[in-house]
């Protein structure tokens, strides 16, 4: 009809061909970086292979500033960002050149205050407490420091000014701490948090199955007392300790496109497309730029298997169609390693929100 414009159909994504995977750095709109391995605390789980490395300041202060201006999310990882100087410069050259970005913090929130707060409040997305305990005693155990305390009055303090930044809870599961995972639903309620996240390493899984059963059961009872609270990870946790088939809609993967819109650096330089996908890195800052390394060989081939809905790369802990490969020491269960090949799944820097792909 004359004046209607035309509906445009849709291009399915399987049907891109390899010059149409071929995409501009502007597509980038969420970065994630780790700047420093640095860290206040040594949690029992950790997987860092040390506590001193920092990335080269020519990645973050050249290599990587063409994103800026474009970029929609940054999501700033560990160590902890809130002890290391250059976390503040790193946020303040992307605040110049970019007035609409929104950060996102991981962070075991002792030392979360004054710039942090601040920042955080007037241009967060979330921060996310990494606590692992409801109750002192374990979260010294677990975490390796008495600051329980300290960080809930941070976190108290945080969400009366958060306005709709949102505030996550994470809780890594260990043999230590298995029977504080129902408890810590109601300790994140009574903090107005947003979400909880619950992960866990394939290689300290606690021994005791039927003791998972019966804490799984009686988290699922608070869970039902606590329908406004939104809890992530204990779905992928039952199955990989019993074996059974997650819901897709429980998975990291879930209607991931990753490989055509974000780019995680690790610290020493390596850019990937997640942190899962660290194992398979699509180049390195200090070798190569930052146009070079979004369409590398590599690059191209993660992108047309995720087009096509392909798993050889995304299978792990937390993605991919869990009911077609085993878990438990698989090799493509993590996106860290250490120097033996010891199968580790990271945990805090793991994940966006679902909303940050």
């Amino acid at each position: 009809m004359p004046g209607k414009s035309k509906r445009r159909t849709p291009v399915k994504v399987s049907d891109l061909r390899m010059d149409e995977l071929l995409r501009p750095i502007g597509d980038i709109k969420s970065l994630h970086v780790i700047l420093t391995l640095r860290c206040n605390y040594r949690c029992a789980f950790c997987f860092q292979p040390n506590f001193r490395d920092d990335l080269p300041e020519h990645i973050w202060r050249e290599k990587l500033t063409p994103l800026y201006p474009g970029l929609e999310n940054v999501v700033l990882h560990g160590g902890e960002p809130t002890l290391v100087p250059a976390f503040r410069e790193f946020c303040e050259l992307i605040n110049g050149r970019n007035d609409r970005v929104r950060f996102s913090l991981f962070t075991n929130g002792y030392k979360f205050d004054g710039y942090w707060a601040a920042l955080m409040a007037g241009r967060g997305r979330f921060v996310n407490f990494s606590l692992n305990a409801c109750t002192p005693e374990t979260y010294a155990r677990v975490n390796r420091r008495d600051h329980y305390h300290a960080v809930l009055d941070n976190v108290r303090r945080f969400r009366a000014l958060a306005g709709d930044v949102a505030v996550d809870f994470s809780f890594v599961i260990t043999a230590e701490n298995l029977h504080e995972v129902p408890g810590f639903l109601r300790l994140a309620a009574d903090h107005g948090v947003d979400r909880v996240r619950y992960f866990f390493d394939l290689d300290l899984l606690p021994p005791d199955r039927d003791e998972i059963r019966r804490t799984l059961d009686a988290t699922a009872e608070i869970r039902r007392e606590l329908p406004d609270l939104e809890v992530w990870g204990l779905e992928v946790f039952e199955g990989r300790v019993f074996g059974t088939p997650v819901a897709s809609r429980h998975l990291e993967s879930h209607g991931c496109r990753r490989t055509f819109d974000n780019l995680y650096v690790g610290v020493n330089g390596d850019a990937s497309f997640c942190n899962f996908l660290g194992w398979s890195p699509i180049g390195n800052l200090n070798d190569s730029s930052l146009e070079e390394i979004w369409n590398s060989p590599g690059a191209l081939a993660q992108r047309r298997a995720q087009d096509r809905g392909e798993w050889e790369f995304c299978t792990n802990a937390y993605c991919g169609p869990t009911e077609e490969h085993p878990v438990i020491g698989a090799r493509r269960d993590t996106a860290a390693r250490t120097a033996d090949d010891r199968v580790l799944v990271p945990v805090e820097a793991l994940l966006s929100r679902p909303d940050d792909r």
